[in-house]
């Protein structure tokens, strides 16, 4: 299927941004699925050092990294316009 249409920037703009946001709350959700698997195992294995602090500090880092360049970096043209065409490429039959 080839997709012809165009997409004026600020729309590719508002695109690419919306596709950040997916991108960070799917991530979100798998930090705290796994870290709540992790803190079970911890927790019915009787405890001791909390292990678990690891992957919740890491990975949390790397949350609020994101999180941070969500909220704060601007989303250029350019940088729409790869995110929209990433997007087709994806989706193209």
């Amino acid at each position: 299927m080839n997709d012809n249409r165009t997409i004026d920037p600020a729309q590719m703009r508002a695109v690419a941004q919306v596709q950040r946001w997916r991108d960070f709350s799917a991530h979100l959700g798998a930090y705290v699925v796994i870290n709540l698997i992790l803190l079970l195992i911890w927790a019915l294995t009787g405890g001791g050092e909390f292990w678990p602090g690891v992957s919740l500090a890491a990975w949390g880092l790397g949350l609020s990294s994101q999180h941070f360049l969500n909220s704060f970096s601007p989303m250029t043209v350019d940088a729409a316009a790869r995110e929209l065409e990433r997007h087709r490429s994806r989706h193209r039959d």
